[in-house]
């Protein structure tokens, strides 16, 4: 199932989501590299990869995370109603 476009609370992207897994509740989790938006972190983040990167996000800085959106997420609203007008 494509679940479309995951973004985070706070609008960063997540993406590269090998997978989803629901919980009872309805929540979804996945983890998934997560666009980094903070400057300093970003800086950290390059000096430990170095000049390695994949060859899809070559100017984005991402990390690894055990990502949750909530079944009552502003994200999630958006992923129903594109499931709904599919």
């Amino acid at each position: 199932m494509d679940h479309g476009i995951l973004t985070s609370a706070d609008g960063r992207r997540v993406f590269f989501t090998e997978s989803l897994a629901q919980s009872p509740e309805g929540d979804l989790y996945t983890v998934a590299w997560v666009e980094t938006l903070d400057p300093a972190r970003q800086a950290r983040i390059q000096s430990a990869r170095g000049a390695a990167a994949p060859d899809e996000t070559p100017e984005t800085i991402y990390e690894m995370q055990l990502v949750r959106l909530s079944a009552n997420s502003d994200g999630m609203a958006r992923v129903r109603d594109s499931l709904a007008h599919k």
